[in-house]
């Protein structure tokens, strides 16, 4: 029986993904583990890999489309194996229309109607999300009335000079800049987070004296320098095995506790606010986290991350404290239950251990929790030990 090609869910929010390109020809030979496609969604895009090994056969759509989840994206064909006789060809269908829609005579008009369905090429629809155009507006020069590039971008030139021509005084002293997809998905989720959350908030300052001793040391000894998010994430992770009812999230009345502990690290990109899954991190050794730290990076520079750092979040840390800022506070990630916003390391006047004043670095965290999972008889002693953990880390590392 013939192996179905599945547009999986890449994120838990994940509706549709838009097919970038086939990475593979129909007919070619695959094997387990090789790239098939690339799709983009709201988070990013990424490669989706075989499953099965055998011959590429049927695909059912084109670059460009928007393929709901769970929808057949192909088939593998092992020896011997046919295509299903029952299958709905996709693309065979829609070239059907087209060619049932050019034979029917159409009565000649100074601006034809647009056809309900837009014919767009991957190019044209990502600058028309980055640039807020609506395609319904804009004319197509390619075949069929396909929509390219170059349409789009005299649309937006055609625009400018309307509002030019509007004249000054006329305008308002501000430029509109459109939102990218990601930055939508995040102002969703935001909004959504501050207004149906009831959200409270616990600070910890912490003296970071032994983390910056441990680095140094265990960079001697291993020629790795951990960074203090992974630190972070290792401490963090190793607390939730003892707090599991901050590894939650709301669930309709239910309080949904995650068996697997994954830590999300928001991650500022020039598309906007990223969100990459570190799976399993309390399995994890820290040069391990460090690695997949590394990898995130060179991921979010390109706005191509695996599959494997998409989705599946339970718990969120987002640092700002490479950008100087002493302390903040964060809106939760939905649907989980808390968040750590962690801030600069500052050498400030501090009580050292010998109940002398001296200077120490100092560093604040702020948690922030969802009410209706955790109160803060559970919260205060969880963030506690992260403090006490990140003194000593003698207790984790």
């Amino acid at each position: 029986m013939a192996s179905e090609i599945i547009m999986p869910r890449l994120t838990h929010d994940m509706q549709a993904g838009t097919l970038i390109k086939w990475l593979k020809e129909e007919g070619d030979t695959i094997e387990p583990g090789m790239p098939l496609f690339e799709v983009e969604t709201d988070k990013a895009i990424s490669e989706v890999a075989a499953e099965e090994a055998g011959k590429l056969s049927g695909f059912q759509f084109e670059a460009g489309s928007d393929v709901p989840i769970g929808s057949v994206m192909g088939y593998i064909l092992k020896e011997g194996e046919t295509l299903p006789t029952d299958r709905i060809d996709v693309k065979e269908k829609n070239r059907t229309m087209i060619q049932d829609d050019k034979s029917i005579e159409k009565p000649i008009a100074e601006s034809p109607p647009k056809p309900s369905k837009i014919i767009a090429t991957p190019i044209a629809r990502r600058v028309a999300r980055e640039k807020n155009v609506d395609l319904r507006l804009v004319n197509g020069s390619g075949p069929r009335g396909r929509i390219v590039e170059s349409d789009v971008q005299h649309f937006l030139i055609q625009r400018t000079e309307m509002l030019q021509d509007i004249g000054p005084g006329s305008q308002p002293g501000f430029d509109r800049h459109p939102l990218t997809q990601v930055q939508r998905a995040t102002a969703r989720q935001m909004s959504h987070s501050n207004q149906n959350i009831p959200q409270f908030v616990l600070e910890e300052d912490v003296n970071m004296a032994y983390a910056k001793q441990w680095r140094d040391q265990f960079n001697n000894a291993h020629h790795i320098k951990p960074s203090y998010t992974a630190i972070l994430i290792r401490v963090v992770s190793s607390v939730l095995e003892r707090y599991p009812r901050l590894n939650a999230s709301f669930d309709d009345g239910w309080v949904r506790q995650y068996r697997d502990i994954n830590i999300g690290i928001a991650t500022a990109t020039q598309h906007g606010l990223h969100v990459p899954v570190i799976q399993g991190s309390n399995h994890l050794k820290i040069t391990e986290i460090q690695s997949c730290l590394d990898q995130i990076r060179v991921q979010a520079e390109q706005r191509k991350f695996d599959a494997r750092f998409l989705g599946g979040g339970t718990f969120t840390i987002t640092n700002l404290g490479m950008y100087g800022v002493a302390r903040f506070q964060a809106l939760i990630n939905p649907p989980e239950a808390a968040i750590l916003a962690v801030g600069s390391i500052r050498e400030i006047p501090w009580c050292l251990p010998s109940n002398e004043l001296g200077v120490a670095p100092i560093m604040t965290i702020r948690l922030s929790l969802d009410h209706r999972v955790v109160d803060g008889a559970v919260a205060a002693p969880f963030l506690t030990e992260i403090k006490n953990c990140l003194e000593n880390l003698a207790l984790i590392i």
